[in-house]
């Protein structure tokens, strides 16, 4: 960054230039889906997973299988500490990426318009739109992710409990 050539985006609509920028940071939006799927998914399964470490206790007393699934938690603890760290690491690089993309597109826009474009707005709410709406653009790469992450988690978990039968 900043991009030697950010590209000629569709300017057809809003969802075809998230696509766009979308396109390209495929790998990285990827890795953003898949960290965010992990920490969310361990995330619902600690309580699914402490349940069974006391059941196991309550049943069995202090045995193999209770140490097995104590170490299980702590592994699915262990995982989403660090699935939450590499995804915050993935997820930031997305919003600045997608925000900086933006940011200097419209920049390139705003100079090859020049004077035009200040006689339709004044020169301070064109810097302000730059700024905002490109860090708004950066945003949706923090969220998306995130959703489908928690949605992953919902499927897991509502999977879980179908098997579980409770």
């Amino acid at each position: 960054m900043p991009y030697a050539d950010p590209g000629r985006p569709p300017l057809t609509s809003a969802t075809a230039y998230l696509w766009w920028v979308t396109r390209g940071q495929v790998g990285l939006f990827a890795r953003s889906v898949a960290w965010s799927s992990t920490a969310f998914v361990a995330a619902a399964a600690l309580p699914y997973l402490l349940g069974a470490v006391v059941d196991t206790g309550l049943q069995s007393g202090l045995d193999s299988a209770l140490w097995r699934a104590v170490l299980l938690l702590l592994g699915v603890g262990v995982l989403g500490a660090v699935a939450n760290v590499f995804e915050h690491r993935v997820l930031v690089e997305g919003w600045i990426r997608a925000a900086f993309r933006s940011s200097q597109l419209l920049g390139h826009q705003v100079t090859r318009t020049g004077d035009a474009v200040t006689a339709e707005l004044p020169t301070g709410e064109v810097v302000a739109t730059v700024a905002s709406d490109s860090f708004r653009v950066g945003e949706v790469f923090w969220i998306v992710p995130r959703l489908i992450g928690a949605l992953a988690a919902y499927a897991v978990i509502a999977y879980m409990d179908t098997v579980e039968g409770v």
